[in-house]
């Protein structure tokens, strides 16, 4: 099974930024960064992609692993 990966960029003042989101053949770009939060253990983004779908990605701080952890497609309330 491919691996879900996150591409990121790094800005000075808020650290990676994800740029690009989802599995070798089905890549995502990251069209806004609407906020940025922080756990105890995991680091959450909420992000807009191209197509208006909103995404939470949550990335854990010990491991680094990435996951999608919410999705509203672009229309839905």
């Amino acid at each position: 099974m491919p691996q879900f990966t996150v591409e990121c960029e790094h800005d000075p003042e808020r650290g990676e930024i994800p740029v690009r989101f989802g599995w070798p053949d089905r890549m995502r770009r990251i069209a806004e960064l609407i906020d940025r939060w922080e756990g105890d253990e995991d680091i959450y983004f909420r992000i807009r992609t191209e197509d208006d779908s909103t995404y939470i990605l949550r990335r854990k701080r010990v491991s680094g692993a990435w996951q999608i952890h919410f999705f509203r497609r672009a229309g839905e309330s």
